[in-house]
């Protein structure tokens, strides 16, 4: 009988004894990092409001209708990325991952490089904010998500924690 082909199978090989971790947990963990990048944009564009009153210029909702709608975009995903490569180049997990008992650590079972972990990083956004590697998740029969595969890296879940 053939054997079917499997893509990245021989590049994504984690070391023995780990696996990735639930992906409700995962999920779980994006959502508690897009919350507190979410809470970052509102208090950006509080001080910017402020600002722009404590200047005496006037400013109306008309104004901000005016602006093109990638300009208001550009200050949360400039916070997104700033917020997941601090992260990263500090060599700790995101809050959200903290929160849910997740690790991230390279295929062969060791602490990742601080060039995967940006490379993660950004590739969490080329994926749409994470949305689509999410999803690739969820299909992929290995559980690995775009940025896994990318960086070389994967979530698991530290000794320990209990994923229910």
């Amino acid at each position: 009988m053939p054997q079917s082909h499997k893509p990245f199978s021989k590049v994504l090989q984690p070391a023995k004894g780990l696996s990735a971790a639930p992906i409700r947990l995962r999920l779980y963990s994006l959502l508690v990092d897009s919350i507190i990048v979410g809470v970052l944009s509102l208090m950006f564009a509080a001080a910017v409001f402020v600002a722009f009153r404590a200047s005496r210029e006037s400013f109306t909702w008309d104004d901000l209708r005016a602006v093109p709608w990638y300009f208001l975009v550009a200050a949360p995903v400039a916070l997104s990325l700033c917020y997941k490569a601090l992260w990263a180049v500090f060599e700790q997990p995101t809050v959200g991952l903290q929160c849910y008992g997740l690790e991230i650590v390279s295929m062969d079972g060791r602490r990742p490089t601080i060039g995967q972990r940006i490379v993660r990083a950004l590739a969490g956004w080329l994926t749409i904010g994470g949305l689509v590697g999410a999803f690739w998740t969820v299909v992929n029969q290995e559980g690995y998500s775009m940025q896994d595969m990318i960086s070389q890296t994967f979530l698991i879940l530290r000794p320990g924690y209990d994923a229910d």
